[in-house]
């Protein structure tokens, strides 16, 4: 039997609203709109646009070998917070030479994708105009620090923070899913079991500035940006509780599984 999976829609919201900064980096490529291009050049300007440390572990064993380090050295500073820039001078590798190999790599990746018929040519130097400076803000990009023993994930995320609302209204989890599935908000499904949605958003707000006291316990935050990321956690749990998913179609949720 497979657990109950919170609507996507969700799992952004949830990680936010929870405290936690999921490790996304600069993607090299297309911008956000595949408007008025054809279903090749949209998947080729899908791919150009995936965050590359998350979603290319071959741009990871790039910079790897630029630098002269193994791939596992490379994420394990990188989880430290350190930029690739940084890790790069601090084994005497200048940071303008991974650029230069990610520009190379991903101009590559492109003219593969025109010799293919997938990306036409002018779209194609249009992506490559982007590539210096987009490569440079990844290598000169800070990941925020996080411990190594923890690797959050926005479903996980989302899962602890569903599992807190259901607590709150005094329901399960898996009946907090099916209702959200069916377009309700969380404020709605609250006062339908009589709980104030106010309490759901004061939990929310609770667990997540835990979390964040205990990164900053742990010197994985500084007291500054804690007080920043706690004083929007209001109007964030304000908006995650009072917004409305669309209905999924049930035989969406058939073909896909739940």
């Amino acid at each position: 039997m497979r657990t109950a999976r919170p609507h996507p829609c969700w799992l952004p919201a949830a990680a936010l609203v929870m405290g936690t900064t999921l490790l996304a980096p600069a993607a090299l490529g297309a911008p956000t709109t595949d408007r008025g291009r054809g279903p090749d050049d949209a998947r080729a300007g899908a791919e150009m646009r995936r965050p590359l440390l998350r979603h290319r572990p071959g741009v990871l064993d790039l910079v790897a070998r630029t630098i002269g380090i193994e791939r596992a050295e490379l994420v394990a500073q990188l989880r430290q917070g350190r930029s690739i820039a940084e890790i790069a001078r601090n084994h005497g590798t200048d940071p303008g030479a991974v650029v230069d190999a990610l520009v190379d790599a991903a101009s590559k990746r492109i003219d593969t994708a025109v010799a293919r018929g997938r990306l036409d040519a002018d779209r194609a130097e249009q992506l490559k105009a982007k590539l210096p400076e987009r490569a440079r803000k990844l290598v000169e990009r800070e990941p925020a620090r996080r411990d190594a023993r923890q690797r959050p994930r926005g479903l996980r995320v989302a899962r602890r923070a569903f599992a807190l609302v259901a607590r709150t209204i005094g329901i399960e989890r898996a009946e907090l899913v099916a209702q959200l599935r069916q377009g309700r908000s969380i404020a709605e499904i609250a006062r339908n079991h009589g709980t104030d949605p106010g309490a759901v958003v004061d939990a929310l707000v609770d667990a997540a500035s835990k979390r964040i006291d205990t990164a900053v316990a742990r010197g994985r935050l500084d007291a500054d940006r804690a007080e920043q990321l706690k004083a929007k956690l209001p109007e964030r749990a304000r908006k995650l509780v009072e917004r409305e998913p669309r209905a999924r179609d049930s035989a969406v949720r058939a073909g896909r599984g739940r």
